[in-house]
């Protein structure tokens, strides 16, 4: 039986599981949970994911139901052993660097929706983004482009799945209308060589853009005024 992948595109958790099954050339049955109907809160996906979030994988009697971990479980299983750059380590030592600049790429994914006030906005609680977390955002900008400038991508000098963590990360920011990437010139080369990947603009790119148009709808016109406009829209 096929893997099952519950997913929807507009969630940075499950596009980069998406891209990986897409790099790897792994078939799968596509499962799309409807975000706008709430269907990830239904009885029947509770029967998937008892926690009701997606992303899921289904492999077999094999049910994952957080992102990083399906990604290390696809890339172990269906990466070839004798694949010289692989999107997840095998060696001991390189796994435990990989897993801390992993850690650290979740704790700045949360700092990037806490500026953004996510939670509240998106209950209708709140219009207005958290300023104090913008210095907090540049300064993972400034670690990014750091790590970047000593290297063509994130993590050992080729393409991993990290890659497509932070590169979410760091486009989540743009849901702020945020302008100051200019100074971030290591970030912008490797967002052009990330641009080559076939699946890129569909996975990272459209996916960050229609997140921001719906966000800034959200803000400028409250919570159901601007999601029934971003749906007539769609």
């Amino acid at each position: 039986m096929a893997i099952q992948f519950y997913y929807h595109y507009l969630s940075p958790p499950s596009c980069v599981v998406w891209m990986v099954l897409k790099e790897l050339g792994v078939e799968f049955e596509e499962k799309i949970i409807d975000l706008f109907q709430d269907e990830q809160k239904g009885d029947k996906y509770a029967e998937v994911n008892r926690r009701k979030q997606i992303p899921a994988l289904r492999d077999g009697d094999m049910t994952l139901t957080e992102s990083r971990s399906m990604a290390i479980y696809l890339c172990s299983k269906f990466e070839p052993a004798d694949k010289k750059d692989k999107l997840y380590p095998r060696d001991f030592l390189e796994q435990t660097k990989f897993h801390e600049l992993m850690m650290r790429d979740v704790d700045n994914y949360q700092t990037m929706l806490k500026y953004l006030n996510i939670d509240l906005v998106l209950e209708g609680k709140a219009t207005s983004l958290v300023d104090g977390f913008l210095p907090k955002c540049e300064k993972i900008l400034q670690e990014y482009d750091a790590i970047l400038a000593k290297n063509e991508y994130i993590f050992g000098g080729h393409l991993t799945f990290l890659d497509y963590a932070c590169a979410h990360t760091i486009s989540t920011l743009k849901m702020s209308g945020y302008r100051g990437w200019d100074k971030y010139t290591n970030l912008k080369r490797w967002k052009q060589t990330l641009s080559k990947l076939p699946y890129f603009g569909q996975c990272v790119e459209d996916s960050a853009k229609t997140n921001a148009d719906m966000y800034t709808l959200v803000l400028e016109k409250g919570l159901e005024a601007g999601f029934t406009e971003f749906l007539a829209r769609k």
